[in-house]
């Protein structure tokens, strides 16, 4: 019992820290003389734009970049109704990247988040390992989902 009251304020010291390094990580790659040959997580991507351009984690950064999300909504709709793939592909990329941006601002691991929303989506199945579907093609919650935990994420 005594060791639960502990649990949270560590775990969310850990999640800091873990950030703290991941983000000198990011800024060693950077000056990595390897650069050009190492992939970037899209966390990684939005700390080296964040770092270059000088962007500090702010509310002021938080709102134009919660704006940034609704206008790159707005350009990716118009090009996949009125736009080739291509133009489509690019505003889907601008839009997921000015979400890492704001998850960066926020100091979210986004690219945790995402990936414990995909384990919860696939525990959607229904009872005969199937997915369970509304009229218009949607899948919907089977008996044994469950929803992702993200508490731990969130400062």
């Amino acid at each position: 019992m005594l060791l639960n009251i502990f649990a949270e304020p560590v775990t969310k010291m850990l999640t800091r820290k873990r950030l703290t390094l991941k983000r000198l990580s990011t800024i060693l790659k950077m000056n990595s003389t390897t650069q050009h040959l190492q992939k970037q997580s899209l966390s990684d991507q939005a700390i080296q734009f964040r770092t270059a351009y000088g962007i500090q984690n702010s509310t002021a950064s938080r709102t134009m970049q919660r704006d940034l999300i609704v206008e790159e909504f707005k350009e990716f709709m118009y090009a996949a109704t009125e736009e080739g793939y291509v133009d489509e592909l690019k505003e889907l990329a601008d839009l997921v990247y000015v979400c890492f941006q704001y998850a960066e601002n926020m100091e979210w691991d986004l690219e945790e988040a995402l990936d414990r929303v995909h384990k919860s989506n696939l525990s959607k199945l229904g009872l005969d390992n199937k997915p369970i579907r509304r009229s218009d093609g949607k899948v919907m919650k089977g008996p044994n989902y469950k929803p992702p935990i993200l508490d731990d994420l969130v400062k």
